[in-house]
């Protein structure tokens, strides 16, 4: 169960990531660096694994699921598909993965600060990144859906 403590930590590690931005770089790599450990720069990571690494760094499950076990494959479709949706900002927490698109998704964000209609959001979809942005400017960017993935269970 994603505890405050450790939704604590995911904004901060979230926001170390985004202070570091000149040496996070971006690139759809796998395995992803799973045994870097938090402040570990220069680092690369795309829009997953960052959030997935985020997780890890909290001390949650794999948000990819069990069989992914932060092996450093998952990717935007195996949070889908393990994780429960809903599709209300209002509902969102800190921590909650936001994924943008139709199927398996072209773009997956975590809420940072959450807001009843914009929540800010961490992103790392492209080398000038990861920023926080909003729900809202993030969204124009992206096909719809936009779908919230809880990771309470984690």
């Amino acid at each position: 169960m994603a505890t405050a403590r450790q939704r604590t930590k995911l904004a901060l590690y979230a926001h170390d990531l985004i202070d570091h931005e000149p040496e996070v770089h971006y690139a759809q790599i796998r395995p992803y660096p799973v045994h870097a450990r938090p402040g570990s720069y220069p680092i690369t990571l795309d829009c997953s694994s960052s959030v997935t690494k985020l997780c890890q760094c909290s001390g949650l499950k794999d948000p990819n699921g069990p069989a992914y076990d932060y092996d450093g494959f998952g990717y935007t479709g195996t949070l889908l598909d393990f994780l429960p949706h809903y599709y209300s900002p209002a509902q969102a927490r800190v921590g909650a993965l936001v994924v943008f698109g139709p199927g398996t998704g072209e773009h997956v964000a975590m809420v940072l600060e959450p807001h009843p209609r914009n929540p800010l959001l961490f992103s790392h979809g492209m080398e000038r990144g990861p920023i926080a942005v909003r729900l809202h400017d993030e969204a124009q960017f992206h096909n719809p859906p936009t779908r919230f993935l809880s990771i309470a269970g984690l």
